[in-house]
């Protein structure tokens, strides 16, 4: 796999939930926590896509724009 796809996802992906947890959190306070690991499936498909996407040229960190497509 990909370098980011392997930080995102090591240690059961803790680096990814908190990212999820924290969107989930703000934006969707009803989604209640059984239902959580769809977003996480959800997730890993989307740093997947957005390794394969991201560009470093233009400026932006890898963890500001998986966030902004995650988002």
């Amino acid at each position: 796999m990909g370098q980011y796809v392997d930080y995102y996802c090591e240690n059961e992906c803790r680096e990814l939930n908190k990212i999820i947890n924290n969107i989930l959190q703000k934006r969707f306070g009803w989604v209640l926590q059984k239902d959580y690991d769809d977003f996480y499936d959800i997730g890993l498909q989307v740093v997947w896509k957005c390794e394969t996407s991201f560009d470093e040229t233009k400026g932006a960190t890898f963890h500001t724009y998986l966030i902004g497509c995650l988002d």
